[in-house]
């Protein structure tokens, strides 16, 4: 049974995140009653704003690097490939936000 200990105490930590992820603590709070409660609705909304904010700024960013607009100096691990990934990555952030606070008005 000791090969399944680091398993146990995984299991252990994500039923505690996965408690703060619910809310569960906050049961007591009108606001917390159910899941579509305007505290969970504004904590949820408000972490996904600022994530979509985040990622808005940096994709402009790199569309502004792309164009020529912004000069960074190179270094070795700096290229278009990586301004292209980058952009990506920014802009299925930017989608993913969108559609999470969408939902959590739904």
């Amino acid at each position: 049974m000791p090969h399944f200990r680091p398993l146990m105490l995984l299991a252990n930590r994500l039923s505690s995140i996965q408690s703060i992820l619910s809310f569960e603590r906050w049961e007591g709070y009108h606001h917390f009653e159910d899941e579509k409660g305007i505290g969970r609705v504004a904590i949820l909304s408000t972490f996904l704003g600022m994530n979509l904010g985040a990622n808005a700024v940096l994709f402009l960013l790199f569309k502004l690097v792309q164009l020529g607009l912004i000069f960074i100096p190179p270094t070795e691990t700096t290229s278009s490939s990586t301004t292209i990934q980058s952009l990506l990555h920014c802009f299925l952030s930017i989608e993913s936000n969108t559609l999470q606070l969408a939902l959590q008005w739904t």
